[in-house]
């Protein structure tokens, strides 16, 4: 049975509102959405802390970077750092005395300097040439004095209980003619002799040394 037409009107007009209230209910909470904004995320404490990195680990027998990043070579010398210094300062004191004398003393106060700085081979060798007669001579009539200052200027090389320096050794003299100085280049091997570092062979820089490596 068909409604009437007023009725289908009324239905019609029915309709047309409803669908109007939900089209204003869409819109006005759409707008809501994005008018408020979404909240940040909190992380957790969880993911706030960050694990300490762990360093990466070092190779054995790999030297380490000093603390100012430089290399550190001890590792792979045949003595440490304590030692080296221990050869370097008696390389320094041979030269200061093996430079160093006066025309008024006793024969043995030269080699006596070198007592415990040069094995006891060089230091024979080296008292038969300040004992020659001809030398004692010249410095007494001369009236020599020498007083020599050593300084290191590289390490040549080194092996398992040896090692060579070459240094400059200053040395000042005064004769009756007048002062001079004078300085020459050197290279001073030491051995270990019972745990002290001991000259074993002294020559010019530019001869060839028995301590070297080659």
């Amino acid at each position: 049975m068909n409604a009437p037409p007023g009725r289908r009107r009324l239905v019609f007009i029915g309709l047309v509102v409803v669908l109007a209230a939900v089209g204003v209910y869409l819109t006005s909470t759409a707008g809501r959405e994005r008018a408020e904004p979404r909240a940040a995320t909190t992380p957790t404490a969880a993911s706030a802390s960050t694990a300490p990195s762990t360093p990466p680990a070092t190779a054995p027998g790999t030297p380490r970077p000093g603390a100012s990043g430089e290399f550190d070579v001890y590792p792979l010398l045949p003595f440490d750092k304590t030692e080296l210094t221990q050869a370097a300062d008696a390389a320094v004191r041979f030269g200061n005395a093996y430079g160093t004398y006066r025309y008024d003393e006793a024969p043995n106060a030269y080699t006596d300097r070198l007592a415990g700085l040069a094995t006891t081979e060089l230091r024979d060798e080296l008292a038969r040439n300040s004992g020659a007669a001809a030398g004692r001579q010249q410095l007494t009539e001369r009236k020599m004095v020498a007083t020599a200052t050593t300084s290191l200027t590289k390490l040549r090389g080194f092996g398992e209980d040896s090692v060579t320096f070459e240094a400059d050794v200053a040395q000042k003299t005064t004769t009756t003619s007048g002062d001079s100085s004078k300085t020459t280049a050197y290279a001073i091997t030491l051995t270990r002799d019972a745990g002290v570092w001991k000259v074993f062979d002294f020559q010019p820089a530019d001869a060839g040394q028995e301590g070297d490596v080659g």
